[in-house]
């Protein structure tokens, strides 16, 4: 996973991309989502789950 403040870029273990998105939002926390699969991506007044591929 790789992440700066204002996008994502998420990868298996495999080198497969899962996840590619630039946020309208200021990032400052990437993390485990609620549900296998998902990933919590977090500012200072926003929060967002996104569903990986």
């Amino acid at each position: 996973m790789l992440y700066n403040d204002s996008s994502c870029v998420v990868y298996n273990m495999t080198g497969t991309e899962k996840f590619n998105g630039v946020f309208d939002f200021t990032v400052s926390k990437v993390s485990a989502g609620r549900f296998p699969g998902t990933l919590l991506v977090m500012g200072p007044q926003m929060i967002k789950e996104i569903k990986l591929q």
